[in-house]
């Protein structure tokens, strides 16, 4: 039953209120019943009627100043009243009672025909508007059900559009340093009986870095959407995190033949950072700037201290930014910025750089005046002041150190095979097993100086082989050194926990593998990659 189909009966003869409300009684409503004004108001403060029944001549508020109240208040202005007397028609009365809003005037005794038929007008009315205001919100809520869902089919179909475009743009990016890597291998395979040239051996190592870098990006984003990337934080000079990008990108910025300027603060500015990433962040910002500026054009890297901040800013003569993008850059897939010359990228990496920063309570800002007229990027970290500056890790260097017994135990036989001639090229001596099981007893039968096991073994896992040869081999001095493609925090904890010494992520390079090979690494660095083959940068 619709709200507010309620009658009002105001009478003060208790006779005559059970006299109306039977014979209402046939309408099925809900009568409530009050034998003096007052009583009437306070019924209205409680509830909403559809009509009042109000005697006229009723002890200290007659029906008249009832009324008076009634249209008084907002909520009740317009409620249907109906006056009963018993008094002779006087239309000086009437009169006066259709002034007060009365919709009608009855006289007693009543006729309960024509009571109800009057009532029940009322009481349609109501649930008339009833009615309408319930097709109204169907239809509003209909309105809002298409507009959320035509809302929701459009950003439906720009998530297709952005998966489409980043799908073509992926494998446009995976399939550029796959046609040089195809083409050197054709050319090695031509002149087997020389050694590489210098310029083929670049070309492997800067595209096979390139795809690994394209790699770790799809990666990263991953981990940041599932809330899995996690910091390894120490006290860290900043200086040492601007000299670590620059000669990462060194290679690209004297490539694309730009004028790099360095503007360092000579303050020793210390920040609490994780430094691979921090360094990602800064190498991604110059990167940028190398790729969005014209051959020739100028990069400039200022750095320091402002305040309770350290900053780098990195500001290029370059393509610039739209208007319309600079709200979007630091999306994931954004590739707007892509220039003629197809260096667009995958549209990961600001968005990267933007999520490292806020991790390390940071901030990462871009403006631009325009297409055409260059753009700026700034890092602030807070500082870290007063701390006990950890000392630099050195790059490892290619080292041979002593001839090593080696075992390489990989199911992929091109990695097995390879890597144990480049190791074999080094002086060590190396034998290889396709499984876990030989491989786990060539390692007790052999008790090598290492073995370069990986996670993903048939028959007896990388893990369990690593578990099974340290309760059968309790005093073996074998270094276990996990190769593998499983480069999560929990692939390492794991690794560590099954009894490896040290966790790297494939691709690896020379200078890395060869360090991973004995106690070079420092205890910390427990999760490696590298892509290159370890040549020194210019």
């Amino acid at each position: 039953m619709p709200m507010g189909c309620d009658i009002l009966v105001v009478d003060d003869v208790p006779a005559n209120l059970v006299a109306i409300e039977a014979a209402l009684e046939p309408l099925s409503q809900r009568i409530v019943k009050a034998t003096s004004g007052a009583e009437a108001l306070g019924k209205l403060l409680e509830r909403e009627f559809a009509v009042v029944l109000l005697d006229v001549q009723m002890p200290e508020m007659d029906g008249y100043e009832t009324a008076r109240w009634i249209r008084s208040r907002d909520k009740t202005r317009h409620l249907p009243i109906i006056f009963v007397t018993a008094h002779g028609h006087d239309d000086q009365s009437v009169l006066r009672a259709y002034k007060l809003g009365a919709v009608d005037f009855l006289f007693k005794p009543l006729n309960t025909d024509v009571l109800r038929a009057k009532t029940s007008v009322f009481i349609e009315l109501v649930k008339a508007q009833a009615r309408d205001r319930e097709h109204a919100l169907r239809e509003q809520r209909v309105q809002l059900e298409n507009e959320a869902l035509r809302v929701a089919n459009e950003q439906l179909a720009l998530a297709d559009r952005h998966k489409n475009e980043f799908l073509a743009v992926l494998g446009h990016e995976l399939r550029n340093p796959l046609a040089p890597i195809r083409t050197s291998l054709d050319l090695l395979a031509q002149a087997a009986d020389k050694a590489p040239s210098p310029r083929l051996l670049d070309i492997l190592d800067r595209q096979l870095g390139h795809m690994t870098r394209l790699v770790d990006d799809l990666l990263d984003v991953s981990r940041i959407d599932a809330g899995k990337l996690e910091l390894r934080k120490h006290r860290v000079p900043f200086a040492e995190i601007v000299d670590e990008a620059v000669t990462i990108c060194l290679s690209l910025i004297d490539a694309r033949e730009h004028r790099l300027s360095i503007v360092g603060d000579d303050c020793r500015v210390i920040v609490d950072a994780d430094r691979t990433r921090l360094v990602q962040v800064l190498a991604n910002l110059l990167g940028n700037a190398a790729r969005y500026t014209q051959k020739g054009g100028s990069i400039e890297l200022a750095w320091g201290q402002d305040g309770e901040h350290a900053f780098a800013r990195v500001t290029d003569n370059g393509i610039g930014i739209a208007a319309e993008v600079i709200g979007r850059v630091f999306d994931m897939f954004v590739q707007e910025r892509a220039g003629s010359d197809g260096n667009g990228g995958l549209g990961l990496g600001l968005a990267l750089a933007h999520q490292l920063a806020k991790l390390h309570d940071g901030t990462l800002t871009a403006a631009s005046a325009g297409r055409g007229r260059g753009s700026t990027f700034e890092l602030r970290l807070p500082i870290a002041e007063g701390a006990v500056v950890s000392s630099r890790t050195p790059s490892p260097e290619i080292t041979s150190s002593k001839p090593l017994r080696a075992i390489i135990i990989d199911d992929d036989r091109d990695i097995r095979e390879l890597t144990a001639e480049l190791l074999a090229s080094y002086g060590h001596h190396v034998m290889t097993a396709p499984d876990g099981p030989s491989g786990l007893e060539l390692m007790c039968e052999q008790r090598p100086d290492v073995a370069l096991v990986d996670l993903g073994l048939p028959g007896l896992d990388g893990c369990a082989l690593a578990r099974a040869f340290r309760e059968r081999c309790p005093d073996g001095k074998t270094r276990l050194v996990a190769m593998t493609g499983f480069g999560q925090d929990s692939d390492r904890q794991r690794a560590c926990e099954s009894g490896f010494d040290r966790h790297v992520v494939k691709p690896v390079g020379i200078a890395m593998l060869l360090a991973a090979l004995t106690a070079d690494l420092p205890p910390k660095i427990e999760s490696l990659s590298a892509a290159g083959s370890g040549r020194s940068r210019r």
